[in-house]
């Protein structure tokens, strides 16, 4: 591991060491005592690594803080596993649904929060990727810590910033280089989905969403008016692109939200005008303000796969809208499988509008009659096989109960397949599905 990355990307960023040690360590299963004291062994173990315990017995040392120059990768997973320590207890007291564990449960929540934000005196020192990573696992922290403590004026800050974390992890997913990178982000993802019994239904969160990109959305359109964008040409397209792949992006959460109160019409008309905001930004995309974005626009990336991304999510998200309003406005009738079973097929208007001759078209239908009468043959010689075992083995009863006349007047019915070709195909049918199906 370099010494010069704290958290390096890869395999052993910060997200990928909480997914592991979570998964091998009992929060699959949701076992936060289990985990809780693994996350104290590892601290122990680091501490003496590095040479920063507290102290021998019970007397408490409290250790200096290490400059930012000499900090290793050790001192980060110290913060990191306090974090977790704390987290994973606050969740096992707040299991217990006791009132004085609960206050117990905030105060270990607020410890979480401190080593947070003591890993984010890192961020200056860690890759591109590992500040995102960063930023989201402590979003995600506060938007729990937030709901735990059930203050309604927390709420909707905490559906803010829960929104947010899933818009970097969302970003990362898409700008992920390999499949085990796309896993691990989708897998924060679906952490972060709401839970009905603490975030709320899913029209909250697409809320919170679109009000945290209109502050984007606001943000970038301040920049733009600034000094720097109006002497730049290259910074006025890249923030020009930018406000374009925003402005798609916060109407695809708008349509979900007109979806889910069966608004398909309006939700359809955003997904449209979204496609023109992309295809703006693709017509942009060749140039070099977005190709190689200057140092001023380094705070947002936009590359050309992230937009292509959001494209297609639209057009899926369009077509599955298409489908549900095509389906909530015209239902399938009662046997809409087997009614062309009753109708005739308009071989005439067929045959006019494929534009072939009389005669060759006459060919063709009388081949295609005569495999329907041979197929309506076989299967009415098949009834009739199945129709003369019935007659045996009725014969056999009426004769132990003395009822010949009735077996005379079954045996003068007409057997099946008699008839002509034009209707063995109809009796055929008959045959395999039962006398019913055959009634005028």
């Amino acid at each position: 591991m370099c010494r010069s990355e704290l958290i390096p990307s890869g395999p052993s960023t910060a997200l990928s060491v909480v997914q592991q040690e979570r998964a091998a360590f009992g929060l699959r299963s949701h076992d936060y005592p289990r985990y809780r004291k693994h996350c104290a062994s590892k601290l122990h173990h680091l501490r003496q690594h590095l040479h920063a315990t507290h102290g021998k017995g019970r007397e408490y040392k409290k250790l200096p803080a290490v400059p930012l120059g000499k900090a290793q990768d050790g001192h980060v997973l110290i913060h990191l596993f306090e974090a977790e320590r704390a987290f994973s207890h606050a969740q096992e007291l707040l299991a217990s649904k006791d009132s004085p564990e609960k206050h117990h449960a905030i105060a270990r929540f607020r410890r979480a929060l401190h080593h947070t934000s003591s890993l984010l005196g890192y961020l200056l020192r860690l890759p591109a990727q590992a500040q995102a990573e960063l930023g989201a696992y402590s979003l995600m922290l506060r938007a729990r810590y937030a709901i735990a403590k059930g203050d309604e004026e927390l709420y909707n800050p905490a559906l803010v910033q829960l929104a947010t974390a899933r818009l970097l992890l969302q970003a990362l997913a898409d700008a992920a280089g390999s499949s085990r990178d796309v896993a691990l982000y989708t897998s924060f993802l679906d952490s972060t989905a709401p839970e009905p019994a603490e975030a709320g239904p899913d029209d909250r969160t697409c809320l919170a969403i679109i009000k945290s990109l209109d502050a984007v959305l606001q943000s970038l359109e301040q920049m733009r008016a600034l000094p720097l964008a109006e002497e730049s040409a290259g910074v006025a397209q890249g923030l020009e692109g930018r406000l374009e792949y925003t402005r798609a992006k916060r109407i695809g959460y708008l349509a979900r939200l007109y979806a889910s109160q069966n608004s398909y019409g309006e939700a359809l008309a955003l997904l449209s005008r979204g496609t023109i905001y992309l295809r703006a930004l693709a017509s942009s995309s060749s140039s070099s303000s977005l190709a190689s974005p200057t140092p001023e626009l380094a705070f947002y990336p936009l590359p050309v796969p992230l937009s292509d991304a959001l494209g297609k999510q639209l057009a899926a998200l369009e077509l599955r809208l298409k489908k549900e309003w095509y389906a909530a406005t015209r239902p399938k009738p009662v046997f809409y499988d087997v009614a062309f079973n009753y109708v005739k097929q308009p071989g005439e208007r067929v045959r006019q509008r494929a534009g072939l001759p009389a005669e060759l078209a006459a060919g063709v239908m009388g081949v295609v009659g005569s495999a329907a009468g041979a197929a309506g043959n076989a299967a009415a010689g098949a009834g009739k096989a199945l129709a003369g075992a019935g007659t045996k083995a009725v014969g056999k009863v009426e004769a132990a109960a003395g009822v010949g006349e009735k077996r005379q007047q079954v045996e003068e019915e007409p057997v099946a397949g008699q008839q002509g070709q034009g209707q063995g195909q109809e009796k055929g049918w008959s045959g395999y599905l039962g006398g019913w199906w055959g009634r005028k």
